[in-house]
């Protein structure tokens, strides 16, 4: 038996989203400490607090007052409601087993927590399959319309480089969501322990961009690329996690302007408040190349560390108040990477993924053409960090993951040469 979550959410579809109305009274004031005469006060204690001084708000009023009325309104925001076609589509594809899910996997260890719930791994009793099972609680302060979306986003968006969907199960008030298992970790774990070299970076980017492609061919946006949600199979294979702010774009919505995602990876236009498309998933793609090449834990941890100049943090102006940083996003120059000696080719992608413009930003399928992502490598040839001689692993995933690459990749060597 099976059953939507919420027939009352079903009809009323996913809710809209807050509407953000500028405040017109607000005056540029250069007597004024804020910058600003008119603000409300908890805007005034926003700004002070910000680390954004008087001289920049005088230089970029308009930028400052977009992104006070982005904090003050949060940085998530219920999705849009989607149009008739998606929403029978969607629906469809919300059906959960009304029985336990425990009943269909063997050898079951918990694997993580979080605030949401928590993560188990285990393996199908039908197949023998390694799953991932997703375990959250239902109660009043449940999202539901969210939960809904995430999971048809995912159930919908079947593809090598998405992490699948597999079933859903709803037993005793409380929400299991089967996924395929992706053992080898996050990405952020893995280039906060080993640096890498542009070629496995090329074949990181263009996977993600692979799963972009897909998603963006059918006007959604994932609307959170980043590191912590790029997952790492221990053969080699790169997928694309956590739908919870994915939105599809429909006839009637063919553009959105909800403030979503986490705040150091978004594209100046999603900050502004200013209607966007699938454009700010490309930005925060090459933010997250940047992550890629540029953070690495300590130069203690590579005997090549000469070859490289280190920058142990994270996405650009991550040192930043929140406040500041996004001030900074919309108002300087595009980043760029840190570490010295980068490729022309290299260098140049980056460009394209950070053009301020989103129509001249390029999309994922012309960036899937650049010459610096042609260079990248099969799935066998992504051998992580083999310069690293003698040098362990900080976590026992990684580890695998390390060890798992290195067999495949002298395998794949072996053959060429025969």
């Amino acid at each position: 038996m099976t059953r939507s979550l919420s027939k009352k959410h079903d009809e009323q579809g996913i809710s809209l989203p807050y509407n953000l109305q500028h405040i017109t009274h607000v005056q540029v004031d250069p007597s004024d400490s804020t910058g600003f005469s008119g603000l409300p006060e908890e805007w005034r204690q926003i700004l002070k607090s910000s680390g954004i001084g008087k001289e920049e708000t005088m230089r970029n009023p308009q930028i400052v007052l977009d992104i006070l009325e982005f904090r003050s309104a949060g940085c998530t925001r219920p999705a849009p409601p989607r149009a008739k076609d998606f929403k029978a589509a969607s629906k469809d594809a919300v059906q959960f087993k009304l029985e336990n899910p425990l009943n269909h996997i063997k050898s079951l260890k918990k694997a993580g927590e979080g605030s949401s719930g928590s993560v188990y791994i285990g393996d199908r009793l039908s197949d023998g399959r390694r799953i991932a099972l997703k375990r959250l609680e239902i109660g009043k302060q449940t999202n539901i319309p969210a939960l809904e979306n995430e999971i048809a986003m995912m159930a919908l968006s079947k593809h090598p480089n998405i992490t699948e969907c597999i079933q859903t199960f709803l037993w005793e008030r409380e929400l299991w969501i089967m996924m395929e298992a992706v053992e080898g970790g996050a990405l952020c774990d893995l280039i906060t322990n080993f640096c890498l070299e542009e070629d496995i970076v090329a074949y990181l980017c263009r996977e993600v961009a692979l799963a972009l492609s897909f998603l963006h061919t059918r006007s959604r946006i994932h609307r959170d690329i980043k590191s912590d949600n790029i997952l790492i199979g221990l053969d080699g294979s790169v997928k694309l996690a956590d739908f919870g702010y994915c939105v599809q774009l429909t006839e009637e919505a063919g553009r959105r302007n909800s403030l979503v995602g986490t705040p150091y990876w978004m594209a100046p236009e999603l900050i502004r408040t200013q209607y966007y498309n699938e454009k700010v998933d490309i930005w925060s793609l090459g933010i997250m190349a940047i992550e890629a090449v540029d953070r690495c834990s300590s130069p203690k941890s590579f005997p090549f560390s000469s070859l490289v100049r280190w920058f142990p943090r994270e996405p650009p102006w991550f040192d930043e108040p929140i406040m500041r940083a996004l001030f900074l996003i919309t108002s300087s120059d595009p980043p760029s990477f840190r570490r010295k000696g980068m490729s022309t080719e290299t260098s140049d992608w980056l460009s394209k993924c950070l053009l301020e413009n989103p129509e001249q930003r390029w999309s994922a399928d012309q960036l899937l053409q650049h010459k610096f992502l042609l260079k990248a490598g099969c799935f066998c040839s992504f051998r992580v960090c083999l310069n690293a001689t003698g040098q362990a692993a900080k976590s026992s995933k990684t580890a695998a993951l390390v060890s798992e690459m290195r067999e495949k990749g002298a395998k794949h060597q072996s053959k060429s040469h025969n």
